[in-house]
């Protein structure tokens, strides 16, 4: 599989565990979480999922935390929308997310969803 770059939209539970799962496996990996709190705490929580796996955490530094969603998603060839289950903030991903040119969701598990970028 070839590197690309891969959006995730949150750092909580969900979100931090696809972002180090994507980084593990070569990607570049920009994580959008508004909450300065759970930016601040995202390399605490990828250091203890590497110890916990007995991993190198080298491909950590391919993580990279935004307080933005353009930034985070800019260029991306996959988005992973892992955000709190509440209805508003699920709708303002998905419109902000529909206003791209080549958006096109790709598979919905639970009420999570990828996005494909298409150039």
């Amino acid at each position: 599989m070839s590197e690309r770059k891969i959006g995730v939209v949150g750092a909580g539970l969900m979100g931090h565990g696809i972002a180090y799962l994507l980084a593990a496996a070569g990607h570049d990996v920009c994580v959008f979480e508004p909450v300065a709190a759970s930016r601040a705490s995202l390399p605490q929580r990828l250091h203890a999922i590497a110890a916990l796996f007995g991993d190198d955490s080298a491909h950590l530094r391919r993580i990279s935390a935004h307080d933005q969603l353009a930034p985070a998603v800019k260029d991306a060839a996959f988005v992973f929308e892992a955000a709190p289950e509440r209805l508003s903030l699920k709708n303002f991903c998905r419109s902000r997310k529909r206003g791209r040119a080549g958006y096109h969701p790709c598979q919905q598990q639970f009420s999570h969803y990828f996005f494909r970028y298409r150039t």
